[in-house]
């Protein structure tokens, strides 16, 4: 709009507002009282840009205006525009981590745990143009399970139980922290005839991989101390390995019956171990967003939280 007669600039003064965006505040020297002056008929109305308004820039807003009084004819009016000066761009998000103590119940074969987890809370705000746009994370499905990950190949046991071998190779999916499973058959010597062999079946032995030796080999700790390591002759196709939880174990308690799950571990991977067998995760993401310019201009923020869940009940 054209300023009235009686309407005189005084200064124009770039600044930023707290979300980041620009603001620029323009001033006048007016000839009327400050009831008038205030008016939308005399003055700008709000979320009018400064283009509109006179000035230059296509994507300044008017988000306030206030004016003070120096007599019943003089009158100084305030105009501040929020958005973005010709030439600027949105500006950079801010990421903060928050962490909260989570305790959540499961079962090991009908033995009650219990676990309490310092958990990460991931809050990033942003400003955007659309409402809730550029949000970090826009899939909130599934995120279950550790990040579960079938390795192919053969899977073996070197060196006295503190490597894994696969002749066709990780495929880069193991980490260091993996908990890698492998499900063995172990041969040992039969009890009453010379040379008989017996042959036992077991599910799975857990390893916690901790360095990376190459894309076929790769050194771990057993969970567990194995005496007969040495005498497992073959490897199933059937291992699996678990990328570590986005959590840090705190306690941990468990029902009697469990004892020799942990008594030969070290105690620093009872939690580790317990997570595992017991617990998966889930990432609940939560995205509130506020008007800043109506229309225009929105400040946006998420909350990503881990939630741990009992693996089966």
């Amino acid at each position: 709009m054209a300023f009235p007669t009686g309407f005189s600039p005084i200064e124009s003064v770039p600044g930023k507002s707290e979300w980041g965006l620009d603001t620029l505040r323009r001033s006048f020297k007016t000839g009327y009282a400050a009831d008038t002056a205030i008016l939308d008929t005399f003055s700008p109305p709000k979320y009018t840009t400064d283009l509109a308004n006179g000035g230059i820039h296509t994507q300044m807003f008017l988000t306030d205006k206030t004016v003070s009084e120096s007599s019943a004819n003089a009158s100084r009016l305030d105009l501040v525009y929020t958005g973005l000066l010709n030439g600027s761009v949105l500006p950079p998000g801010q990421h903060k981590v928050n962490s909260v103590l989570q305790t959540s119940q499961s079962q090991i074969s009908s033995i009650p745990v219990w676990m309490t987890v310092q958990i990460p809370q991931n809050e990033f705000t942003w400003i955007s143009s659309t409402e809730g746009a550029g949000a970090p994370i826009t899939n909130t499905a599934g995120g279950g399970g550790l990040n579960a990950y079938r390795i192919p190949g053969t899977v073996t046991v070197t060196n006295n139980g503190t490597q894994l071998q696969n002749l066709a190779g990780f495929g880069g999916l193991v980490k260091v922290k993996d908990i890698v499973y492998v499900r063995f058959d172990i041969v040992y010597p039969g009890p009453f005839t010379v040379g008989q062999v017996t042959q036992y079946i077991f599910s799975t032995f857990p390893y916690l991989v901790t360095s990376i030796v190459s894309n076929t080999q790769v050194n771990v700790t057993p969970f567990f101390n194995i005496s007969y390591q040495g005498k497992i002759t073959y490897y199933a196709n059937l291992s699996f390995g678990l990328h570590p939880a986005n959590f840090t174990v705190v306690s941990i308690r468990w029902g009697c019956g469990l004892s020799s799950y942990f008594l030969t571990l070290d105690p620093n991977l009872w939690g580790a171990l317990l997570a595992q067998l017991a617990f998966t995760q889930l990432t609940s993401v939560i995205t509130e967003s506020q008007e800043i310019v109506p229309g225009q201009f929105w400040k946006n923020t998420q909350k990503a939280t881990v939630q741990v869940l009992p693996l089966s009940c």
